[in-house]
């Protein structure tokens, strides 16, 4: 397929607003905005090909998840510890899911431990949704780190298989490869990592702290880098913003980390 980094950007946006609403949905809403987020997936080839891309036989899914959704808690998806079969796996499961309106909060109700609707429904999305999305938007952001810093129209060939993505300028049938040096005062970027820091040590979502201190721990890993890689630093400054401006909602978080990434040459 041909698209342009205008057009790339565009799909991440969209695919981003609609998952955040999945996330944050209202228990009673949720299922709708899930079947939402699944129409555009599968009417958008760049993510579909990629999804389809993983696929892999799920022996006996559907009576699966049907158990689940009536076990009353006691039950789970196991997601395993591969990413690729486990963002297959979600995917099959969302669109088993809204296909036959199962409640998605049932499936939340296990990391729950809580009996109250809403509570299952935010687990289903930071244990479900969440990692799904994640796994979609670095798809997205590796595309977009090889088409480098041409043209914002120009039109690159996406090819998506089983072993990768590949991807090609069409204009001239050359791949762009662009290395730069990053350059930054390394006092005020610790300044500002210390300052994201202690924000996050005021969270209580474990979960979101978790992940976002992760992230956290590779920029200072790669800080102390030689050459640290751009790319790097670019994929965890965006999924820590993705998480605050669509999970956490701490504007002051947002704000900081933003202000990183100003710092560190990277605009997100």
């Amino acid at each position: 397929m041909e698209i342009s980094k205008k057009e790339l950007r565009k799909i991440s946006r969209k695919f981003r607003t609609l998952a955040s609403n999945v996330m944050n949905s209202y228990y009673g809403e949720q299922n709708a905005n899930l079947e939402e987020m699944i129409n555009y997936i599968d009417q958008t080839s760049l993510i579909k090909e990629y999804l389809h891309s993983l696929e892999y036989d799920v022996d006996g899914l559907d009576d699966l998840l049907n158990t689940i959704s009536n076990s009353y808690g006691r039950k789970v998806l196991n997601l395993g510890n591969d990413s690729n079969k486990r963002t297959y796996l979600l995917y099959r499961a969302f669109s088993f899911i809204t296909g036959n309106n199962l409640p998605t909060y049932t499936f939340g109700w296990y990391y729950a431990g809580s009996n109250k609707y809403q509570d299952m429904a935010k687990a289903f999305g930071d244990r479900m949704v969440y990692p799904f999305v994640l796994e979609v938007e670095n798809y997205m952001k590796d595309i977009s780190t090889d088409m480098g810093y041409d043209e914002n129209n120009a039109l690159y060939n996406i090819n998506v298989n089983s072993s990768g993505v590949q991807v090609n300028i069409a204009e001239h049938g050359s791949t762009i490869n662009a290395d730069q040096e990053n350059k930054f005062n390394t006092e005020e970027v610790i300044k500002a990592i210390n300052n994201v820091e202690d924000i996050i040590k005021g969270m209580e979502d474990d979960n979101s702290k978790s992940i976002l201190n992760q992230n956290l721990d590779n920029i200072k890993n790669e800080i102390k880098q030689k050459h640290p890689k751009k790319e790097v630093l670019t994929t965890c400054l965006k999924s820590m913003h993705f998480i605050t401006t669509s999970v956490a909602l701490i504007p002051d978080l947002a704000l900081g980390i933003k202000m990183l990434a100003s710092l560190i040459g990277i605009s997100i």
